[in-house]
Parts: C-alpha cells; sequence; structure tokens
C-alpha cells in the first residue's frame, strides 16, 4: 500500500513539474503571438505536443495506481479523487499529497488563464489579417457616407489591389 501511494505522489510530482513546464511555455507563446513569431509559435508548439504526449502517459500512472489503492481500500476506483484520499492517509502522505494537490490546483489555474490570454490574441490577429485583406481587396465596410447637400455619392471605380476576374 505504501508503494502506491509513495507512486502516486511521484507521478503527481512529475505532473506539476510538466505543467509548469507547460505554463512557461505558454507565457513565451504569448510573446511569440504579440510579436507575430511564427517560426518561433511553430517550435513552441512542437514541444508542447511532447509535454502533452507525457502528461498523458502519467496520466494513465496516476490513474493505475490510484485504481490499485482504491480497490485495496474497497473503493470505487472510479469516484475517488485526490480530495477523497487525503483525509485517508496519514503523517508526511497526507502534507505532501495535499501541497501536491494545492500546487497543481494553482499550475492549472494559472494555465487556464494564459489560454485564455493566448485565445483572444490570436482571434485579435485573425480579425486583423481579416480586415486587411477585405481592404485589399476593396470590400469597403465602412458603409454609406453623405456628401454636401445629403445624398449619397455616386459610385467611384475603385481599384482593388487584386483581380476578383481570376
Amino acid at each position: 500500500m505504501r508503494e502506491t501511494i509513495d507512486g502516486l505522489l511521484d507521478v503527481l510530482v512529475a505532473e506539476c513539474r510538466l505543467y509548469k513546464d507547460l505554463y512557461d511555455l505558454s507565457l513565451k507563446k504569448s510573446e511569440f503571438i504579440v510579436d507575430g513569431n511564427v517560426d518561433g509559435l511553430t517550435g513552441i508548439l512542437s514541444v508542447e505536443q511532447q509535454l502533452i504526449i507525457e502528461l498523458g502517459f502519467l496520466e494513465t500512472q496516476r490513474e493505475q495506481h490510484i485504481e490499485t489503492w482504491a480497490i485495496a481500500k474497497g473503493i470505487d476506483p472510479q469516484r475517488v479523487t485526490l480530495s477523497q484520499i487525503t483525509p485517508l492517509l496519514d503523517g508526511n502522505s497526507k502534507k505532501n499529497l495535499d501541497q501536491i494537490r494545492k500546487d497543481l490546483d494553482e499550475v492549472i489555474s494559472q494555465q487556464r488563464q494564459i489560454n485564455d490570454l493566448n485565445e483572444s490574441l490570436i482571434k485579435n490577429n485573425l480579425d486583423y489579417i481579416d480586415f486587411s485583406i477585405k481592404l485589399l481587396a476593396g470590400q469597403d465596410e465602412s458603409g454609406i457616407t453623405y456628401s454636401k447637400g445629403g445624398k449619397t455619392p455616386a459610385k467611384s471605380q475603385n481599384r482593388n489591389l487584386f483581380d476578383r476576374k481570376a
């Protein structure tokens, strides 16, 4: 039983470290998005994929440790959470698991915030690109303006940067 809890703690510490690494990458990703550094962004996405694969592997190990512990305690492994395990432990294990759980909660919360920021930055960049393309293609969204006498001006032939008849 002790080996199972120690294994669970080791896995959770490794998961927390990877989540912190993922958070650090997300901060850099924000900088690259703002700077428009596509090459840097591509490199970060590649590293992020590797971290996510590692997290998936650790998550499988975590589930195995929890299942082993829960079955030994006569608890349904599908319903057990870290919050439910903590009070059933003793001494250092209880203290360590509680601290790791708090650390994980904090880093995951930070990750959610930076993901929301990055999503907003990307959306703003895409909106700007869309606006620029429409401007270059001559799809003016400024609407109708009125001339001095309150009448709409006659449509002038706008020259577009792109030939629409391609």
